[in-house]
Parts: structure tokens; C-alpha cells; sequence
């Protein structure tokens, strides 16, 4: 019985490691160099930690040719923002659009620490300020898209930024509706 749980572990490990390595992978083979409109950006997290960042931006780049409306687009967990790549190509075409890689995917280092929404937060919005997208801006309505974890992430903007007008979800579930799930063969009350 040890051994099998033995295995059972040790196979786990290797399918994590291997499903691990495949974003990086396909990231370099699907985009070799650098993207025309790729730039990184150093920022710090809550703890003081150096991160570099990869942004992505497309779309009208000067202020005076912005739409009202500019889009930010936050990819899934475990995810980078490349991923958004067809969605952000479509809507460059109308508004200036921005993803970015949060700290240890994609093309963006590592962080030492922990990324609690506050410090996920704070490093997108050094990230959008340095590369100029108007983040927190009064005269522009920022639109937040969130895939799975990065719906979660737009919906804690949205409570904290006020520039943040709306926000589409794309396949993400209400944390709460977690809880509902976990919950739901226990007598705990939700």
C-alpha cells in the first residue's frame, strides 16, 4: 500500500512538473523574440521584491487617439497574457487594449514572496502606469476582462479602482459560489 501511494505521489509531481513546462514552451516556440508590441517594466512588490514585467499593449498609443473607453485584460491562473492575443487583437482595432504576464509567468519574473490580490493589484498598476495606460485615469473608463482567476482579480479592481467602469468575466465563477460548492454536503452555513 506505501508503494502505491508512493508511486501515486511521485506521478503526481512529474505531471505537475511537465504541465508546468508546457506554457513556457509553447510561449517561445509560438512567439519566438520580442512582440512589437511587447515591453517590460521593473516594478516592486509589498515586500520591497524587484519584478520585471511583461506588458502587452496594442491599439491607438497616443492619448489623443484614445477612445473614451480602454481595456485591460487579465488572463487565467497559470496563464500569460499572450493568451489574450486574439481577443486583444479584435479589440485594438476600436480601443487601446493592455495584458500584461503577473510575476512568475509567462515572460515576467519571479516573485520571492507570496501574491495576495493586494500585491497583484499594486504590481498591475505600477506595471499600466510606467507603460502609460491611463489606469486610474478620471477622464477615461477603464474595462476590465477577466478569464477564470483574472475575472476574480477584475472584480477586486473594480472595488478598489474607481476608474474601473465594468467588468466582463470570461468562464469565472463568484468566489463565493466556491464556498457554496465546498460547502454543500456540510451543515456549514454560507
Amino acid at each position: 500500500m506505501l508503494a502505491v501511494l508512493f508511486w501515486v505521489i511521485t506521478s503526481l509531481f512529474f505531471i505537475v512538473n511537465i504541465l508546468a513546462s508546457i506554457q513556457p514552451i509553447y510561449e517561445m516556440a509560438t512567439t519566438p523574440g520580442d512582440l512589437a508590441f511587447e515591453k517590460y517594466v521593473t516594478v516592486t512588490d509589498t515586500e520591497g521584491h524587484k519584478i520585471s514585467i511583461r506588458t502587452q499593449c496594442m491599439g491607438p498609443a497616443n492619448k489623443t487617439d484614445m477612445t473614451d473607453t480602454v481595456v485591460l485584460l487579465e488572463v487565467g491562473g497559470g496563464s500569460s497574457g499572450i493568451d489574450m492575443i486574439g481577443l486583444q487583437s479584435n479589440l485594438s482595432e476600436i480601443y487601446t487594449t493592455c495584458t500584461y504576464d503577473r510575476a512568475g509567468y509567462g515572460k515576467s519574473s519571479i516573485s520571492e514572496g507570496a501574491q495576495p490580490k493586494s500585491s497583484v493589484k499594486n504590481i498591475m498598476y505600477q506595471a499600466m502606469n510606467q507603460i502609460g495606460f491611463p489606469i486610474n485615469s478620471k477622464e477615461k473608463r477603464v474595462v476590465c476582462i477577466g478569464h477564470s482567476a483574472g475575472g476574480q482579480l477584475c472584480r477586486y479592481y473594480a472595488e478598489e479602482l474607481k476608474s474601473i467602469k465594468g467588468i466582463f468575466l470570461l468562464d469565472s465563477m463568484p468566489v463565493n459560489r466556491w464556498a457554496v460548492l465546498i460547502a454543500k454536503n456540510t451543515s456549514a452555513d454560507v
